[in-house]
């Protein structure tokens, strides 16, 4: 497993975000989404108004998640706001 994440020198930055895994079982969409992919997804994407995207690859499973760097640095504000 990797994990990996950048931000982007655009005009409007953008922070990204990926957990690879590799060398594992044979991964599969079921059909149905589980805890794990809302979480992953679209509460992920809600936190931070971004893009998250699953995808099962032969070695193993791909989490992407894209976002706008303000939305990143004001959702990860430790205590009151």
């Amino acid at each position: 497993m990797r994990i990996v994440w950048r931000i982007t020198a655009d005009p409007k930055p953008r922070f990204s975000i990926a957990w690879l895994e590799a060398g594992g079982p044979t991964v599969a969409a079921t059909g149905r989404n589980g805890v794990g992919q809302i979480v992953s997804g679209r509460m992920a994407e809600a936190a931070v108004q971004g893009i998250a995207a699953i995808t099962y690859e032969p070695g193993g499973l791909s989490w992407n998640l894209t976002a706008p760097l303000e939305r990143v640095l004001t959702s990860t504000q430790v205590g009151p706001r």
